[in-house]
């Protein structure tokens, strides 16, 4: 009988061959790790991308609010819209380029008048007959779109103009309390007054831009327009009660502090107030029926009620004091309490 011997594995050879399996497993993951690495600068400029795309859309907002502020009907804007739910964009909304500004945008709105759209406005939807090109509650939705080397951001906001009740006021000063006296310092004799100017006349920027500030702040582009001037000093119609006999007007008790003094000083004094229909003095003070204690109340009320109206109650242990001057565009008039 022949007998055999089992022969072990010969195992030479092995460890070249797992140190290619480990060379090789190293090479993966290192052509992982350069993958990886050659598509940073991508992600980081794609990122970059995207927040100046964001930017341009946030000029697209503010740069749409100037608009709207400039136009008088938003009905003109909304111009072609074909339905409720499609924006419109108005001529010249479109690729708009600013300065300073790196990258375009794109602004379209349209009506509040899809279903649910009082969920985004927090106002009922606006019902009126054509409401797709006819605002008839003050409110619009904005979509800006910024776009910058093909990257693009969307912002969607509600726009609303809303005046509260009484805000149109008369007047550039208004004096609608149950007192209407009034004094201006006089150095005595034939001594100047006190520097002030009241001007109730509407005034027109001949070079101010939405896309610029800087125009807006040189008082020499300002020039009375002549429309919708208000008077340069408004109070309620009747007669003071507590002056007594002879019964006296409330905006003569105005008028009386202006032609007091010196005829050079009662003319000082009276050059200082203009308003409606580019008159001065006397004739631009006058009495309404717009301006009462109710009216003035009402507006009091409204403004309250807002959360982020902060009310500043003067009392004579705690005044409300006005400070500024009329030098200039540089005047910064300040109320302190």
């Amino acid at each position: 009988m022949m007998a055999t011997r089992a022969h072990g594995l010969d195992e030479r050879g092995m460890a070249a061959v797992m140190a290619l399996i480990v060379v090789l497993a190293l090479s993966l993951l290192v052509a992982a790790f350069l993958a990886v690495s050659a598509f940073e600068p991508v992600i980081s400029q794609n990122l970059a991308e995207a927040i100046q795309a964001q930017y341009a859309a946030d000029a697209g907002i503010e740069w749409a609010f100037d608009k709207l502020v400039d136009t008088n009907s938003w009905n003109t804007l909304l111009t072609g819209a074909a339905d409720c739910a499609t924006p419109v964009t108005p001529a010249g909304w479109s690729n708009v380029s600013v300065p300073n500004l790196i990258g375009v945008f794109t602004v379209s709105l349209r009506n509040d008048c899809l279903a649910g759209d009082d969920q985004i406005t927090g106002v009922a939807v606006d019902n009126v007959t054509g409401t797709a090109i006819n605002d008839g509650n003050g409110v619009v939705i904005l979509t800006a779109t910024g776009s910058f080397h093909g990257a693009q951001k969307k912002i969607q906001v509600v726009m609303r103009r809303h005046l509260p009740p009484g805000l149109s006021f008369p007047a550039a000063v208004n004096e609608p309390g149950l007192q209407s006296d009034t004094n201006v310092v006089c150095a005595e004799k034939e001594g100047p007054c006190a520097n002030f100017q009241i001007d109730g006349r509407d005034y027109a920027c001949s070079t101010c831009t939405p896309e610029t500030d800087a125009p807006w702040y040189k008082s020499g582009n300002w020039s009375a327009s002549g429309s919708a001037s208000k008077l340069g000093i408004a109070t309620q119609p009747g007669n003071q009660a507590n002056l007594g006999e002879p019964p006296t007007t409330y905006v003569q008790n105005v008028e009386n502090a202006f032609t007091s003094g010196s005829q050079n000083q009662a003319a000082q004094k009276q050059t200082s107030v203009t308003g409606k229909d580019q008159t001065s003095g006397l004739a631009a003070m006058g009495a309404t029926n717009t301006l009462t204690p109710d009216s003035l109340q009402n507006l009091l009320s409204t403004l309250s009620s807002n959360p982020k109206t902060q009310i500043l109650q003067s009392t004579l242990a705690c005044p409300m004091q006005i400070t500024g001057d009329v030098g200039g565009p540089t005047s910064t008039p300040t109320v302190t309490n």
